[in-house]
């Protein structure tokens, strides 16, 4: 009998640590296995503890993904990068894709809308020389930007040159 109180212990306990730990912000369940595990807990007690709380939506990859790519747009990021960080908090590919398709259809906007708003933001006619083409430091300020949010070289200067156009044309 001690045997089973002593277990209902530990799972009250477990279930109590990760409460509070989703209680500050949203996790994968990747993120909150590695801290129940770093804490000591046993391994099978890990797994049922998030199998429990998949199932009463205290934790959602998907959802969790979903929100990380408004979060991600929110800061300018491309898709990479965004699939990057996901891949690092343990999320897999297929749940990834999925809710990107997702993130797509509620608010359309692709990477390279993204980063043309970007770089329209960024350059400004006093960036141009006297014959409308960007002086080098000021385009590789803007590329650095870009690449650092991660989008591929194309898209970066693609957009950059897009957004020269515009403002010519202004």
């Amino acid at each position: 009998m001690g045997e089973k109180k002593e277990r209902a212990k530990k799972e009250l306990n477990i279930a109590e640590v990760a409460a509070k730990r989703l209680s500050y912000r949203s996790r994968t369940s990747h993120e909150l296995a590695k801290y129940l595990d770093d804490k000591g807990f046993d391994a099978e007690l890990i797994k049922s503890t998030i199998e429990e709380f998949k199932e009463i939506g205290y934790l959602d990859d998907e959802r969790f993904s979903r929100d990380y790519f408004r979060y991600a747009a929110a800061k300018g990021w491309a898709k990479a990068r965004a699939n990057r960080e996901l891949k690092r908090k343990g999320v897999g590919a297929e749940v990834i894709e999925s809710a990107y398709q997702t993130y797509l259809e509620e608010f359309g906007e692709t990477d390279e809308e993204t980063a043309l708003s970007i770089a329209k933001k960024m350059i400004t006619s006093d960036m141009l020389d006297e014959r409308g083409r960007i002086i080098e430091k000021y385009k590789a300020r803007v590329a650095r930007r870009l690449f650092n949010y991660g989008y591929s070289t194309s898209t970066i200067y693609a957009s950059i040159n897009q957004a020269i156009a515009e403002l010519s044309e202004e």
